[in-house]
C-alpha cells in the first residue's frame, strides 16, 4: 500500500513492483492487468473470465483422488 501511494505522490511509477508474485495463483492476470501500455490490458470481462477459469482448475485439482501407491 505505501508503495502505491509513494508511487503516485511521486508520479515516477504508479504500480507496484511485480517481483516476488510468481508463486501466486493468477500472477500473470495481475500482470497483465497492470500493463504500462493500457491497449495490451486485458477488459475486465477477460480478467473475470480468467480468474473464473484459474478457480475452478484448482477446485477440480482440490477434488481429484489421492492415489496411494
Amino acid at each position: 500500500m505505501a508503495e502505491v501511494v509513494l508511487g503516485v505522490l511521486s508520479a515516477s511509477n504508479l504500480r507496484p513492483s511485480m517481483n516476488g508474485i510468481e508463486h501466486l495463483l493468477g500472477d500473470d492476470v495481475m500482470r497483465r492487468a497492470w500493463h504500462v501500455e493500457p491497449g495490451v490490458r486485458p477488459t475486465f470481462e477477460r480478467i473475470v473470465n480468467d480468474l473464473d477459469l484459474i478457480l475452478r482448475s484448482n477446485d477440480e485439482a482440490l477434488n481429484q483422488p489421492i492415489s496411494m501407491v
